[in-house]
């Protein structure tokens, strides 16, 4: 039996089951497990971190509010005219859903109640987290889900909204951590009766990232330009997970190990091995590509043998 290697240890000394590594990209980090242990690592919890108002109940209409509780407006830009009557505010709001008898009813709405967001240029909607119930953990991965429903108001094709996620400085100026792009598709939005899922995930935190230890700032915001502006966006059902990265393995027998790699839902990892833990990482074989759709993934190594092996993975960037 052999103990995880001791710069697999935090600054409290105990077993955490992950090492940063200098010489991987930003986004990487290592985890090593010697061929012949059978062990567990320090079951560090993670779970759904507190969002405010995330279905946009708040506050309650029979019909349409444009004020949004516990969630901030983007500032109005200098370009922007209100002149015409349409004020600046009134580019996102709440919405009640419609009956379910009506022919734009939204069948998996989250509650009673939506959000909209008009697609022109700057238009967004921000929540600081309460610092003291989320952070960015070193060693956590982080999912932001929300449910999107685009081809609002004759929307066209190919027009963007961006979903983000933020670590805030103690300045209040907020540093990307992961993003992604929603992209206004007919395929995507075949009907606007049902939200679809559209997620960012961070796979991990690690120390050396700028975000690492700092409160979360979501964001959402329009992407579009002067040319494809117009139209909105509905969104509803916030949801922010985190889980920790952990990495176990087992002999299985006939030079077979098996490997557990325990993340966020979503993350994407490269599984690499090499004979010593000292190894150049750019020279470590890369075994596959582990895709974590449900937050744990099993890998077996059928070339394993008696002999001292070492396994890593390495975070697949997500978009940003």
């Amino acid at each position: 039996m052999y103990s995880l290697p001791p710069r697999a240890r935090n600054s409290s000394g105990l077993i955490a089951g992950f090492i940063p590594s200098m010489s991987l990209s930003p986004i990487g980090l290592v985890l090593v497990i010697l061929l012949s242990l059978h062990c567990t690592v320090l079951v560090l919890r993670g779970g759904t971190l507190p969002v405010l108002n995330p279905s946009f109940e708040l506050p309650h209409t029979n019909f349409v509010d444009i004020r949004v509780f516990n969630w901030n407006k983007s500032p109005k830009p200098a370009w922007y005219d209100e002149s015409f009557g349409f004020f600046w505010t009134q580019l996102t709001g709440v919405f009640a859903n419609t009956d379910p008898s009506s022919a734009d009813h939204i069948s998996n709405c989250h509650g009673s109640q939506g959000l909209w967001l008009f697609a022109v240029p700057e238009v967004g909607l921000a929540q600081n987290l309460d610092p003291s119930q989320a952070r960015l953990r070193p060693g956590f991965g982080y999912s932001l889900t929300v449910g999107v429903i685009g081809m609002g108001g004759a929307m066209k094709e190919g027009v963007p909204l961006e979903l983000s996620l933020h670590g805030v400085l103690p300045e209040g100026q907020p540093v990307l951590a992961g993003a992604s792009k929603v992209i206004n598709s007919e395929v995507v939005f075949p009907n606007r009766n049902r939200f679809v899922d559209h997620q960012v995930v961070v796979p991990v935190v690690h120390t050396s990232d700028p975000w690492a230890g700092l409160p979360i700032r979501l964001l959402f915001r329009s992407l579009a330009d002067f040319e494809n502006q117009g139209g909105y966006w509905a969104l509803d059902h916030v949801r922010l997970e985190e889980a920790p990265l952990r990495l176990t393995g087992r002999m299985l027998g006939d030079s077979r190990f098996e490997l557990t790699l325990d993340s966020i839902p979503g993350a994407v990892f490269h599984l690499l091995s090499a004979a010593a833990p000292t190894t150049p990482i750019e020279t470590w074989a890369n075994l596959g590509t582990l895709s974590n759709a449900t937050g744990s993934v099993k890998f077996i190594d059928q070339t394993a043998s008696g002999s001292s092996k070492y396994y890593c993975v390495q975070a697949v960037s997500s978009e940003l």
